[in-house]
Order: C-alpha cells, then sequence, then structure tokens
C-alpha cells in the first residue's frame, strides 16, 4: 500500500480542499485516516502537502457533522505532532491560503527517519542522573 502513496494523497487532498461535496470531504478523511494508519506514513504528509493541516483544522472548525469532526481528530491523533518551525517553513512555501504545491516543501533527504540517526549523546536520557538524584 505504501508505494501507492505518492498516487493517493493528491486525491485525497484535493477531495478534502472540494468545498461543494461534504460526503466526498468526509470519505477523504476517513480515507486519509486509514491510509495512515494502515501505511505508518506520518507527519511526512504534512511535509510533503503543507496546506493539509490548515485544510484539517478548518473541517474541525468548519459545519460538519460530529461524526466527521471526531474523525479528523482521530486523523490528527494518528498523524503524529508536527515540528512547528517546520511547519513555519512549509507555510511559507505555500502560494495562498490553500495553494497547490508541485513539490514538497522541504528536502525529505533531511529528514530524520528513525531514532538510529541521532547520535547516542543526543538521545533523550530516561535513566536517573547523578544531577537530579544527589547522594
Amino acid at each position: 500500500m505504501r508505494q501507492y502513496i505518492p498516487e493517493l494523497m493528491p486525491l485525497i487532498v484535493e477531495a478534502l480542499l472540494d468545498g461543494a461535496a461534504v460526503s466526498k470531504r468526509e470519505i477523504a478523511v476517513a480515507t486519509l485516516g486509514q491510509v495512515v494508519q494502515s501505511t505508518g506514513y506520518v507527519i511526512t504528509p504534512y511535509n510533503e502537502y503543507p496546506q493539509l493541516l490548515g485544510l484539517l483544522l478548518k473541517l474541525l472548525n468548519g459545519e460538519l457533522v460530529w461524526s466527521t469532526r471526531r474523525e479528523v481528530l482521530k486523523v490528527l491523533g494518528i498523524m503524529g505532532a508536527l515540528d512547528p518551525h517546520l511547519h513555519k517553513r512549509n507555510q511559507k512555501a505555500l502560494p495562498g491560503p490553500h495553494g497547490e504545491v508541485s513539490r514538497p516543501a522541504c528536502d525529505s533527504s533531511q529528514q530524520i527517519q528513525s531514532m538510529d540517526e541521532y547520535p547516542m549523546d543526543l538521545w533523550p536520557s530516561f535513566a536517573s542522573s547523578d544531577d537530579h538524584y544527589s547522594t
């Protein structure tokens, strides 16, 4: 399924942008949640489609039925937390409030894909420290 994401995501985003068809947007939200959950395609959609977060938040505040709002919240939770600095940079790449961006706003080769790419000394420490527990 992951290999089809580049073909699916533009269709899903386009359906989310369709203000005339409420049912189309509701199905797009549910589809986005299922695609993200089944493929583990998290956080990256925000970077590749900078308008996506704003779209989802507008749907959340819009006049949709509560079941759709609940689905939007679920999708936001599944997709994960976004780095605010990266989001701000992505927003600058948008030509308008919901403009189309033909290329990713950031270079995905510079993104860290797993904790293994961090040096060990930068990993968060969950062990006790002598600084916190003096003897």
